[in-house]
């Protein structure tokens, strides 16, 4: 009687690891998931935020009253997300780590606007009002704009096939 019962308890103990392992490996392989999750989001932050600083050393002049390296950056990644977004619907089985290393990543290092609320207010505290509003309001505007435009344009050229 105590053998039987103690082979029982045996089985149940090597089910239960046996669960315990198959729940281990699933952990496991979520952890390597999200880890390379990380990997992709900051490859793509990585060049995204590099870019961004080219193109601010591209554009910046000394003599620049209005932040206008900050406000193509915007407008442009904008611009391109609108493009993304178009395509992620047109092909929803994108992979979700082009979609972390494009928008998440390359777009999110790319724009910039953190540095807009920033310049912003440097313009609102140098007195600058009628800078920091024409900024801020065409920021918006044409960023938004843009987004629509990419969108729209690429919606309607994948749709032209």
């Amino acid at each position: 009687m105590v053998f039987i019962i103690r082979s029982v308890q045996d089985k149940a103990v090597g089910l239960s690891a046996a669960g315990i392992r198959a729940e281990e490996n699933k952990d496991e392989n979520a952890r390597d998931g999200a880890a390379m999750n990380w990997l992709w989001v900051a490859m793509g932050g990585a060049i995204g935020a590099s870019l961004r600083y080219g193109i601010g050393l591209w554009l910046f002049k000394p003599q620049m009253q209005f932040p206008w390296p900050t406000w193509w950056v915007n407008i442009l990644g904008c611009l391109c997300t609108g493009i993304f977004l178009a395509y992620s619907q047109k092909y929803p089985a994108l992979q979700q780590e082009a979609r972390l290393f494009l928008m998440v990543g390359l777009l999110g290092g790319f724009t910039t606007f953190s540095s807009f609320g920033l310049e912003s207010f440097q313009l609102l505290k140098q007195g600058a009002i009628s800078m920091a509003l024409l900024y801020m309001f065409s920021s918006l505007l044409l960023g938004l704009t843009a987004l629509t435009v990419g969108f729209y344009l690429s919606d309607w050229m994948l749709n032209q096939t």
